[in-house]
């Protein structure tokens, strides 16, 4: 079996001949980042780096480096990784949701609602985080001007659209199903 160290070596050497050799850049920033350590984070971060100078487009790569910075808690490096992910893979509606976390997270409501509505409009069916996270951004908008729902006409239009997509997911839970008893406390936060 071999170490961090030996199995580091091995890719580096590879990259060192073959320096367009996408496999062993990817391989030594997974090594990298499974250390588990924050020194391992740091030279995963500096693998990825280093395999998008030569791959800018590839929005997987954007989205291991965007995960690598959240697991640090580095959410203004972890927004601009997304936004690139958001770029490069624009149909997919997660890209857009983990954009709009981090920006709620970072407290730019007005961005997150955009990203947020992004995500419901590509996947208005099965996307109730994004509905939440709709509900919550919309409210945090509202905050100053008092109840939820209740602003600007265009941050009312969202916050109904996404309470009524709550609402109907959990309208359509059976009685005796998992997330049966916290429905009438949904509807009843959502109504209030």
């Amino acid at each position: 079996m071999r170490t961090f160290q030996e199995a580091t070596e091995i890719y580096d050497k590879i990259i060192e001949e073959d320096a367009c050799n996408v496999t062993a850049h990817k391989r030594k920033a997974s090594l990298c980042r499974g250390k588990g350590t924050p020194e391992g984070l740091r030279d995963a971060v500096a693998a990825i780096n280093e395999y998008l100078t030569l791959y800018p487009t590839d929005a997987d790569a954007w989205r291991e480096m965007a995960d690598v910075f959240l697991e640090q808690q580095h959410l203004e490096h972890a927004r601009k990784a997304l936004e690139e992910v958001v770029m490069l893979a624009p149909a997919n509606y997660i890209s857009h949701l983990r954009l709009a976390d981090a920006l709620y997270t970072l407290e730019e409501y007005p961005t997150a609602r955009k990203y947020y509505a992004q995500s419901l409009e590509l996947n208005p069916e099965k996307n109730p985080r994004a509905a939440i996270g709709m509900v919550l951004t919309t409210a945090a908008l509202d905050a100053p001007k008092g109840k939820a729902g209740k602003g600007d006409e265009t941050n009312s239009a969202l916050y109904r659209i996404s309470r009524d997509a709550i609402l109907t997911q959990y309208d359509r839970i059976p009685s005796g199903a998992p997330g049966a008893k916290i429905a009438p406390l949904v509807r009843a936060w959502l109504r209030a």
